[in-house]
């Protein structure tokens, strides 16, 4: 069974426009209840017609996104963006070049960030190995 949890924050956030999560919510085989809801969260107070009319407009902060947000795992994750990731990214104009480099350090900074809170946490709150 897929939950409305899952459609919202792993399903859909993967898409970083209103109009690309909303034809991929048209597409899935899910109860029509549970569709209008998360119609409703995507649109926040918009209208379909408005969201769909500036489709193109939003693909490019959808691209400059997903570059960026790859980047960033990249970067956490092996050290260097990927040749392959380099390339999409080289492909962009100039501009947005830039903007996806901001995105990928900014991101990778934040998670990198949380990640040392929550391993911090996690080493106040484990018991030492001389207690047990």
């Amino acid at each position: 069974m897929i939950t409305q949890y899952e459609i919202e924050h792993v399903l859909l956030a993967k898409d970083y426009s209103k109009a690309r999560k909303l034809l991929k919510l048209e597409a899935m085989l899910i109860d029509d209840a549970v569709k209008e809801k998360i119609k409703a969260v995507v649109l926040n107070g918009e209208s379909f017609e408005t969201v769909m009319s500036r489709m193109e407009a939003d693909d490019r902060i959808h691209w400059i996104t997903v570059l960026g947000k790859k980047a960033a795992a990249d970067l956490l994750t092996l050290g260097k963006v990927q040749p392959e990731t380099m390339l999409e990214m080289s492909s962009l104009p100039e501009v947005d070049f830039k903007e996806v480099v901001r995105i990928a350090t900014s991101t990778a900074r934040k998670l990198n960030e949380i990640t040392i809170e929550v391993e911090r946490d996690l080493s106040v709150n484990t018991i030492h190995n001389s207690v047990v």
